[in-house]
């Protein structure tokens, strides 16, 4: 019998539906006992049905976001997902936590979602910061490279103070968090998504993706919530540093040593197309052998024994 105080929340459209199935299928083979819930952003009533049998509880989220954004940014439907974020009690109300998992993550050990959720016990919310020795482009050269190419986007989305600010806070991403139904972070994080997108209209007209993941970030740093702060394993970003592949079990670890078992595993990287994200890459093995796979999850399970 699944629990009935935590529920999982995701989004997706038609497009994404491999990537979701992937994920769902991730979550009944590691014994995921939370109900799921879904954003749905431009499903088909096929997908729907396909999805019925594991998926809970479908909602269509509203725009929130003024008539006068709506027409300077002219957004595509799966904007909606972002802007509704914050305000996920009301579309699941009932739940005491709320676990988000972006439909490009996927879950790679049973005790991954039971950690994040025990993470939040006293606090405002349990997320990981985009930060590992692994993730080159956070050291040396590297990083001042990565600043210089992430301030201008900033700079989109807030004044000058703010936008050097966040580069000063580093990144905690918003594709994978749980957060208590009480927790203050809500409304703040519905409070400081306005803000950046009337000064986006009326700065650029370009509302760039991480609009919603900064206002979270503001809404944790700038009002000091009371956050868990989990390592990178249990968001990490296969584009910040691919991960290594047991030979033998076909499991991801963190590749820099002692090679900690990777626990959620997030398909961000270079491209953001449905195709980039499942398409085949040189990897090595933790014994150092190269081999070429994907690394969506159903992918990775092919290289696993039936047993494991």
């Amino acid at each position: 019998m699944k629990r009935t105080d935590t529920i999982i929340v995701t989004s997706a459209n038609s497009a994404y539906v491999p990537l979701l199935n992937g994920l769902l299928e991730s979550l009944r083979d590691h014994g995921a006992d939370f109900p799921v819930g879904i954003l749905d952003t431009g499903l088909s009533p096929a997908d729907r049905d396909g999805l019925s049998p594991v998926v809970e509880r479908t909602a269509v989220p509203d725009w929130h976001m003024s008539d006068v954004q709506r027409a300077r940014f002219q957004p595509p439907e799966w904007i909606k997902a972002m802007t509704a974020r914050p305000h996920l009690r009301d579309y699941f109300p009932g739940y005491r936590t709320y676990l988000w998992l972006d439909a490009d993550t996927w879950v790679a050990t049973p005790t991954a979602l039971a950690t994040l959720v025990a993470a939040t016990s006293g606090r405002d919310i349990a997320i990981v910061p985009t930060v590992d020795p692994a993730y080159v482009r956070y050291h040396g050269l590297d990083a001042l490279k990565a600043r210089t190419a992430i301030l201008p986007v900033y700079r989109t989305l807030l004044p000058e103070a703010l936008a050097q600010t966040m580069l000063v806070l580093g990144e905690l991403c918003s594709g994978v968090f749980a957060m208590p139904a009480g927790s203050p972070v809500w409304k703040r994080w519905a409070e400081e998504i306005g803000p950046i997108l009337d000064f986006s209209a009326e700065r650029s007209g370009t509302l760039y993706h991480i609009f919603e993941q900064t206002a979270l970030n503001l809404a944790v740093h700038r009002h000091h919530a009371d956050a868990a702060f989990l390592p990178a394993r249990f968001n990490w970003v296969l584009g910040e540093a691919q991960p290594v592949i047991d030979g033998t079990t076909g499991r991801l670890h963190v590749p820099q040593p002692p090679h900690d078992p990777i626990e959620i595993l997030h398909l961000i990287h270079s491209g953001r197309s449905l195709a980039d994200k499942m398409a085949p890459l040189e990897a090595r093995t933790l014994s150092g052998q190269n081999i070429t796979t994907a690394f969506d999850y159903r992918s990775i399970r092919s290289l696993m024994p039936v047993s494991a």
